[in-house]
């Protein structure tokens, strides 16, 4: 099969959406396919599964507005070098991309979304490289609705392959804008991504539940698989180690401040230290630099590889997935199922999860045998207390390891996703 992706970012494995396109389209079960991706960032891609890309920035459109045949670029990557050189450029378009969603700059997103719908990319270059991968089957996380609705427009019109879809969040009821007129055309372009589709995926069964109904339409569930490294830990720290890997987002730097301080008090009053270390690759403020660094508390520790991240979860004690508790922040991730929950549960750490009880990811936790949920802000200290004086680590990680095999297995899951690609075409 020839399977074309969209993806907002660079296909970039250190990245949550990045390292779950891996996850699903990596390994022999593959390897017989010919992957392509489109995206929308000034980065370059870093996987072992797609070496054929298709860039476009809202950068270059708007550089390149009196003469399209210059947006777009294909990449073709055949060693690490490209990557190397393109750091520094990246790591500027996240600086700008973090101030904007930082100060709600809504007026460029509204130019933003003006500029995808004058489909000023279906240029030359572009028709050549959608002729050139030929797909069977287009992929794509449904997002960016005023660029993926005329794209996936133009996939249906003039290539073969079929439409698959997967609704990760709760993007079509919780549109962050003021604008009516924006929210209606949005949500239009939404509905009309879903109705072109051939095959819809959610992330969680409430999204499942609520968008199949909403658009009277039959979901299927998709997940990201467990890859199991490393066995489950045979011994607990000398310093009770917590660990955090992803992003600060919808009030989760704020959850994260509640559990250092937590530590903090614990530290200060107990035979029984911890320490908790804070993994992602978002921009630190100085805000963020002294909510979050505590002196033999809590640490940053800036952005690791994937692979790194890995091995670091499971040297700790417990692993964390953390919700807000904002109403605001509900409504946006209510359905939403993060992939950083499989990369807990495979870790062979012990699991705790922090939210409301509400929301999608934490019903979930709350499913799974030695886990720990903490379901309210005033008993995070307390509750986190008891945690660093657990004596039953190992077995409950032993508990956690089993459900994670028996559910979530990462084979399993390429293949049933495989079959239903070629059942398709």
């Amino acid at each position: 099969m020839r399977i074309l992706i969209f993806s907002n970012g660079a296909w970039d494995d250190t990245t949550a959406t990045g390292n779950t396109l891996s996850n699903l389209f990596s390994g022999d079960c593959w390897k017989n396919d010919r992957f392509f991706n489109i995206y929308m960032r000034d980065a370059m891609p870093n996987n072992n599964v797609c070496n054929i890309y298709y860039r476009i920035t809202l950068v270059d459109m708007i550089k390149n507005f009196f003469n399209k045949e210059k947006i777009g670029k294909e990449i073709i990557i055949s060693n690490d070098n490209q990557q190397i050189i393109n750091n520094k450029k990246s790591t500027k378009e996240r600086k700008i991309i973090d101030f904007i969603h930082k100060n709600s700059i809504k007026s460029i997103y509204t130019l933003a979304d003006n500029i995808y719908r004058k489909k000023m990319w279906i240029n030359g270059k572009f028709e050549k490289f959608i002729k050139n991968a030929d797909p069977d089957i287009f992929y794509a996380h449904i997002n960016n609705f005023a660029f993926l609705y005329p794209l996936v427009n133009y996939i249906k019109k003039n290539t073969h392959a079929k439409i698959v879809i997967l609704l990760t969040d709760n993007l079509y009821e919780d549109i962050n804008t003021k604008s009516i007129i924006r929210r209606k055309r949005l949500r239009k372009e939404y509905k009309n991504i879903i109705d072109s589709a051939d095959v819809i995926y959610a992330i969680t069964e409430e999204l499942q539940k609520e968008y199949g109904k909403l658009f009277g339409k039959d979901i299927r569930i998709l997940r990201k698989g467990c890859q199991f490294e490393y066995p489950v830990r045979n011994n607990i720290n000398k310093v009770v180690k917590f660990v955090y890997a992803g992003n600060l987002l919808y009030g989760r730097n704020k959850m994260l401040s509640y559990i250092a301080k937590a530590i903090e008090m614990n530290n200060r009053t107990n035979e029984t230290k911890a320490f908790l270390e804070i993994y992602t690759g978002d921009t630190i403020t100085n805000e963020l630099n002294k909510e979050l660094n505590i002196d033999n508390c809590s640490m940053i520790m800036g952005k690791k590889e994937y692979k790194e991240i890995v091995k670091i979860e499971n040297d700790a004690d417990y692993v964390l997935h953390v919700e807000s508790f904002d109403k605001k922040q509900i409504d946006y991730v209510k359905y939403s199922f993060s992939t950083k929950i499989i990369d807990c549960i495979q870790s062979g750490s012990c699991f705790v999860g922090i939210g409301p009880e509400s929301i999608a990811s934490i019903k979930y936790i709350e499913k799974i045998p030695g886990a720990h949920v903490i379901k309210s802000i005033e008993s995070i200290q307390g509750e986190i207390i008891k945690l660093i004086n657990n004596k039953n680590i190992i077995k409950e990680s032993k508990k956690i390891r089993e459900y994670a095999i028996k559910y979530h297995d990462k084979l399993d899951n390429q293949k049933k996703l495989r079959l239903s690609f070629e059942n398709m075409k």
